[in-house]
């Protein structure tokens, strides 16, 4: 522990330990039998933050008060039984537990003073310090270990912390998710997540193993994908940060209640299906049900959540008997979610009965769902599917945005896996803007707008991390990728900076980039000469932007390639070698 304090309040004394440490956060006083009176636990938060404390590790009743920095009571709760998570609803510091009933005149606003004993006058533990002791140095070995090896690594670059328990003129500013950056380590049976300040590198949060895994398991972090013991992906790291501005580490811009919930069904669906597996939580699930009250009646979902976290264990005979009452009102509160989500589903078929039908299985559909015309995902899978394996076609030619809707757009995942896994080649085709009216003018859509759009496509695709996830993926760009590689510099020297977007990509741009494959159509020389130079020759391929027949031909473009004077051997690769073995064909 870090030592012990005499804390008072209203001149009533508690001679408390310091919980400051990450294991002695997490074990508090879990896992014992009870302390003497006048005893207790304070923990040190760093900085005012929303606190969540669960009490499902404890063997006895609390009374909890939170404090702010300057030392004053927010908030009492008194009488917490084990099994219960109670929230700060103002941000705080510190938090102390006691014995149930030892803050019964305790109010908010009370002034706190914090003594602590220095180590002479420390005096001898009682025997529940000593259990705590034993029970956390069993449980939490492996992660006391990794905690120190990273402690002493980041030691020498963390700057000195504020004491604890002193007066601040001015509250540390939490940080926002552009000022942080998403680490992991998997290997074997170890996890690691954790959360550092880009300009201090200076750790803010970290999870390891079980508690890393079990924020897998109830669904606040999402999977992502593994490569060299790390874990990437937007939807892990956008979770994880998400995650942090729900606990409170870090300032949200968004508030956690109003951020939409993800899910392939609607908000209702996606509740009904977490809470059904996730570990209990009455007051976070509490939570999810506010966030959908503007669209939906919850009345009786939470009606029935609240009968839940109300039960009282002194009205049952035995704790089995208890048991058995919380698991009849959770699952009446999951039902209530699943009715609620039968009738979302057919409020949404009804609004889509007279909009738009798959023309392949007549099924009602969200035109983003469909790439091609009017074809829902799945029947539009089943295409891909029949034209790679069936007609033996080679690729797909997808637009530069569907319906205005970005490639990057979660909703397409299932479609580059798609790809991915039938080995196909993608041919991003420039399409009309989302922001056409810039354009409207001068024939600027025909002559920048639909490049720009490449571009556009390109770099979302590399930013967003849909090239790790689908690493087999390839991707042809027309009229040589547009401005794209004209602005390989500033792209370059973007990434080195702290940008929303670079924690979900793996490699630098340049080397994506260098991955795709470019066409010829440009007829413009110096142009020409700028691909070969930065991607090289085996990345071009022959384009004739056929059938716009005014400005681009056959011979034309044959013409163009031989006239940049290349080898033999790179001038055939370009009209025709690299393309034979993109495509696979003799």
């Amino acid at each position: 522990m870090a030592g012990q304090a005499i804390v008072t309040i209203q001149g009533r004394e508690w001679l408390t330990d310091l919980a400051v440490a990450p294991w002695e956060l997490t074990q508090g006083l879990g896992g014992i039998p009870g302390i003497p009176a006048g005893t207790g636990m304070l923990f040190d938060m760093s900085y005012e933050q929303s606190i969540d404390v669960t009490t499902e590790p404890m063997l006895f009743p609390l009374d909890i008060a939170f404090l702010s920095e300057d030392l004053a009571v927010t908030e009492v709760y008194r009488n917490v039984e084990p099994g219960y998570l109670v929230n700060s609803v103002s941000p705080a510091r510190y938090f102390l537990e006691v014995n149930a009933g030892e803050f019964e005149l305790l109010e908010p606003g009370d002034a706190v003073i914090v003594d602590p004993l220095p180590p002479q006058d420390v005096p001898a533990a009682p025997s529940w310090v000593t259990l705590v002791y034993g029970v956390a140095g069993m449980l939490l070995m492996g992660a006391i270990v990794a905690a120190l090896v990273k402690g002493i690594a980041a030691k020498q670059s963390e700057p000195e912390k504020k004491p604890a328990f002193l007066p601040h003129t001015t509250p540390a500013r939490k940080p926002t998710r552009a000022g942080v950056s998403v680490h992991s380590w998997e290997e074997r049976d170890r996890l690691g997540i954790w959360i550092t300040d880009t300009r201090s590198d200076r750790v803010l949060a970290e999870w390891w193993d079980d508690d890393a895994r079990q924020l897998f398991e109830d669904g606040f972090f999402k999977p992502g994908t593994t490569r060299n013991q790390e874990i990437s992906g937007k939807a892990f790291e956008d979770s994880v940060l998400g995650y942090a501005e729900h606990i409170g580490i870090l300032t949200s811009a968004v508030s956690p209640a109003v951020q939409p919930l993800p899910s392939d069904g609607g908000p209702v669906a996606a509740l009904a299906e977490k809470w059904s597996r996730a570990k209990r939580n009455s007051a976070l699930a509490l939570k999810d049900l506010e966030a959908i009250s503007s669209r939906y009646d919850i009345s009786e979902c939470k009606e029935a959540l609240l009968e839940y976290r109300d039960l009282d264990r002194s009205d049952y005979s035995d704790a089995e008997e208890y048991q058995e009452a919380r698991d009849e009102a959770w699952e009446a509160f999951v039902e209530c979610l699943e009715s609620l989500s039968a009738e979302e589903e057919e409020e949404q078929e009804e609004k889509e009965k007279d909009t738009f039908r798959c023309s392949v299985c007549g099924k009602g559909m969200n035109p983003v769902d469909a790439m091609m015309g009017k074809v829902c995902g799945a029947c539009t899978r089943e295409q891909h599917r029949r034209a790679v394996k069936g007609l033996g076609l080679r690729g797909v030619l997808l637009g530069s945005n569907v319906m205005g809707k970005p490639l990057d757009s979660p909703e397409f995942d299932p479609f580059y896996a798609e790809v991915e896994r039938l080995g196909a080649v993608i041919v991003i085709h420039p399409m009309v803007p989302a922001s056409a009216a810039a354009y409207s003018d001068y024939d600027l859509l025909s002559m920048v707008g639909l490049p720009v759009d490449s571009t556009l496509a390109v770099l979302r695709l590399i930013f967003s991390g849909i090239l790790d996830r689908y690493p087999n993926i390839k991707v042809i760009l027309p009229h040589l990728g547009g401005p794209v590689l004209f602005l390989w510099e500033r792209i370059e020297q973007r990434f080195l900076t702290p940008f929303r977007g670079r924690a979900s990509m793996m490699q630098p741009p340049s080397y994506y980039l260098k991955n795709v494959y470019y066409d010829c159509v440009s007829f413009h020389l110096p142009a020409m000469r700028c691909v070969r130079d930065t991607v090289g020759s085996g990345q071009m391929l022959l384009g004739t932007d056929f059938p716009y027949v005014s400005h681009g031909n056959l011979s034309r473009a044959v013409e163009s390639v031989r006239r940049l004077e290349l080898p033999p051997d790179e001038t055939e690769n370009v009209l025709g070698e690299n393309a034979a073995k993109l495509f696979a064909v003799s």
